[in-house]
């Protein structure tokens, strides 16, 4: 996966595996945090096997790219919700 800034008209990242995981390592982008880009998961949403990764098949089918804000704000958001 490459990512572009389309305003700055450069590549942010270029060649990033796509790679399913458990969390800490499951965020894709943490190495560029410095970048303030957010965080970047794939998703398992079906049957695969355990140890597989998503491909061109697969990504959109069993495995969904999910993006946003930031992993941590959304973990410290659970974890006050589960202490109320």
């Amino acid at each position: 996966m490459s990512i572009y800034d389309p305003e700055q008209r450069r590549t942010l990242i270029d060649s990033l595996p796509i790679l399913a995981g458990e969390y800490p390592a499951a965020n894709l982008l943490e190495q560029y945090a410095y970048l303030n880009i957010g965080s970047a998961v794939v998703a398992e949403t079906g049957a695969s096997d355990k140890y597989a990764n998503p491909d061109d098949t697969t990504l959109g089918k069993s495995y969904q790219l999910v993006w946003g804000d930031s992993i941590e704000r959304i973990q410290r958001n659970h974890a006050l919700q589960q202490t109320v």
